[in-house]
């Protein structure tokens, strides 16, 4: 576990400053961040979705107890300047920093009261991606089933008709082709 400074280099000539005492795990932190579409830096977050772009490298390697020094130290270099995508001119934590509110899922659906679920963890969750995403005509693996869940042959499909379990006499859910009910 080494402790020191790095700059996360991204397209454009953007670049993001950092400190940490475990460089090799806030290495990988802010990596599956990005990859996840999870990072809190909404800046860094649109400019790795666009370009791919995330080169890591250490800058200077350091005692723990001197890392907020040089971190401010370069931040109050380069904070004020373009390429810099830092969120707090502050070095250390962004506890505190008041991020942008999203107004739209990752996948463009805007957050509004009907399309928008709230948890426990008063995190958002978009309506519209999760019936999309349960949605049996959505998956792969109902595309072209021949029998019900209790194994019994449905009829055949005849387009613009529904197709039925012979056995248990019941409309198919969920299959492709499948006439209105």
């Amino acid at each position: 576990m080494t402790s020191g400074l790095y700059k996360i280099n991204l397209a454009n000539n953007r670049f993001y400053i950092g400190s940490s005492v475990d460089l090799d795990n806030r290495h990988r932190q802010h990596y599956q961040d990005l990859v996840r579409k999870q990072h809190r830096n909404d800046i860094m977050q649109k400019s790795f979705d666009k370009h791919g772009v995330f080169e890591f490298k250490v800058i200077m390697h350091c005692n723990e107890g001197d890392l907020l020094f040089y971190e401010q130290a370069m931040l109050d270099n380069y904070f004020d300047k373009e390429p810099c995508v830092n969120l707090s001119p502050s070095a250390g934590t962004v506890r505190g920093l008041k991020h942008p509110i999203k107004t739209h899922c990752k996948r463009g659906h805007e957050y509004n009261e009907e399309n928008t679920h709230i948890d426990k963890k008063n995190k958002k969750h978009c309506r519209v991606c999760a019936r999309l995403r349960d949605n049996p005509m959505n998956n792969p693996s109902n595309k072209n089933k021949t029998h019900c869940p209790k194994g019994h042959e449905y009829t055949p499909y005849v387009p613009g008709n529904k197709r039925y379990c012979n056995e248990c006499k019941k409309p198919g859910e969920g299959l492709v082709g499948e006439g209105k009910k």
